[in-house]
C-alpha cells in the first residue's frame, strides 16, 4: 500500500495496476496445514485484493483504470500438485468478476491472465520439486510438461508481457471482466 501511495504522490495517479505474487509452496490437498493456508491466502488472494481496494477509488475518480492479475491456468483446470494454488487463485478469479460487475460503468477494466508455463525461477522451482519427488531429472520434468503443451514449448516472458501491456492500454476497451489464458493451450478447458 505505501509504494502505491508513493507512485500516486509521485505520479499523481495509478492509471494501470498488475497484480502478481510468487505462488504458494507446493502440496497436496491433503497435506494442507491450516499455516500453510493462511500465508498462502496472504500471498495470493489478500495481496492482490489489498492492492486493487487500494487503486480503485483513484481509478473511479478519474473514470478511467486498468487493473490486471496474474492468476494461473489452474483457475480452469487445477494442476497436481499446487492444492494451495489451486484454490486461492480461482477464489482471486471470482473477486475480480464480480468487482468487474460493480466497477465497469465508472471506467475501470478488470481482468486476469490465466498463465501457463512460462520460464521463470518460479517454474523451475516447481521442476525441482517434481525431480525429488518423481526421482527423474530436472531436464526429464521440463520435457514432460513440456511435451503436455500442443506449441510444444515453455512461454517467453516477452509474450507474457505484451499481453499484459495490451490489456492496460486504451487499445483494450472492451475486455472487461475475463480471465484469458495464454497458455499455448495447454488448458483442455473449452472455455
Amino acid at each position: 500500500v505505501q509504494h502505491l501511495e508513493g507512485v500516486r504522490s509521485t505520479w499523481g495517479t495509478v492509471h494501470a495496476l498488475v497484480t502478481n505474487a510468487g505462488g504458494p509452496p507446493p502440496g497436496a490437498a491433503a497435506e494442507v496445514t491450516l499455516e500453510a493456508l493462511d500465508r498462502a491466502y496472504a500471498l495470493t488472494l489478500r495481496s492482490a485484493v489489498q492492492a486493487v481496494l487500494t487503486v480503485l477509488p483513484w481509478m473511479r475518480g478519474q473514470g478511467w483504470g486498468r487493473v490486471v492479475a496474474m492468476t494461473s491456468l489452474s483457475v480452469r483446470q487445477p494442476i497436481d500438485g499446487l492444492a494451495l494454488s489451486n484454490a486461492l487463485r480461482a477464489g482471486l478469479t471470482g473477486w475480480l468478476k464480480t468487482l468487474a460487475n460493480e466497477v465497469g460503468r465508472d471506467g475501470v477494466l478488470v481482468n486476469s491472465v490465466c498463465t501457463g508455463l512460462f520460464g521463470t525461477e518460479r517454474l523451475e522451482s516447481l521442476f525441482r520439486a517434481r525431480s525429488e519427488r518423481s526421482g527423474r531429472s530436472f531436464e526429464e520434468e521440463q520435457a514432460a510438461a513440456e511435451a503436455q503443451i500442443p506449441l510444444g514449448r515453455i512461454g517467453r516472458l516477452e509474450e507474457f508481457g505484451d499481453l499484459v501491456a495490451f490489456l492496460c492500454s486504451g487499445r483494450a476497451s472492451y475486455l472487461h471482466g475475463v480471465a484469458l489464458p495464454i497458455d499455448g493451450g495447454m488448458a483442455r478447458a473449452l472455455l
